[in-house]
């Protein structure tokens, strides 16, 4: 709630205040964020701010952050052309690209569910749209990865309908379909994988280099016929081989 950032040391086992309170990010959530290792700089797109929606809040945001690392401070960047505001989307970092990739999110509580694709450059400072013929079906509350060996970002699970909570069942994504996108190429391809967590959303993941996989913890979880099972604690991971349908 007070904007401020947090840093944790493996060596020590401890967290520390980094840099100033951003008053910006006060009663923030939802935003994206990933760490662009090719310009050492954290990027932060959106999210909105918690209260009451007569107020004006719970609507997404439309601006764009950067943390310098070395500094330990956040700069506001203003690009020419931005996404649209949005809650929850995707974003993970391409290192072969050196673009952070950015899709989906909703646009604000009970608001419309979104499908577009952006990949930003730090160094130009420039947020371009990438269309597509194929795209995977708009979403929010799912998880992406970047991997590295398949030079891809990878979409599961989430939601294509955000007026409710949970969401409808029939609004479920997941276990059918696993959403593969090549940035080099700007296209979108869908995999099918079995078994799988089934229907999905949100949960946690993350990408682990020693493994070569991709690993989900948790999440809401809907049974075949798409009901509403409740909370898991499922732990899964996904490892991607070329070739593998």
């Amino acid at each position: 709630d007070d904007g401020a950032t947090l840093i944790y040391s493996v060596a020590s086992d401890d967290w520390s205040q980094v840099g100033a309170t951003e008053e910006a990010f006060a009663g923030r959530y939802g935003m994206g964020t990933a760490f662009d290792s090719g310009s050492n700089l954290v990027l932060l797109f959106g999210g909105a701010h918690w209260g009451r929606t007569d107020e004006g809040n719970h609507v997404g945001l439309g601006d764009t952050w950067v943390f310098d690392v070395e500094s330990s401070t956040w700069t506001q960047v203003t690009p020419a052309v931005s996404p649209p505001p949005r809650i929850d989307p995707s974003f993970v970092y391409d290192s072969d690209a050196d673009r952070v990739v950015m899709f989906g999110g909703h646009t604000e509580l009970g608001g419309e569910v979104l499908g577009d694709t952006w990949m930003y450059d730090a160094d130009a400072n420039t947020w371009t749209e990438i269309e597509s013929s194929l795209s995977s079906p708009a979403r929010s509350g799912h998880v992406a990865w970047y991997d590295p060996g398949a030079g891809s970002m990878f979409v599961f699970g989430g939601g294509g309908e955000w007026t409710s909570w949970p969401p409808l069942p029939w609004t479920a994504l997941g276990g059918e379909e696993l959403w593969r996108f090549d940035s080099g190429t700007g296209n979108w391809t869908l995999s099918r994988s079995a078994p799988n967590p089934g229907y999905l959303l949100p949960a946690g993941v993350f990408y682990d280099d020693t493994s070569a996989s991709a690993w989900i913890l948790g999440g809401d979880a809907y049974d075949a016929d798409r009901r509403f099972q409740g909370y898991v604690s499922d732990i899964w991971a996904y490892r991607h081989e070329e070739g593998a349908p």
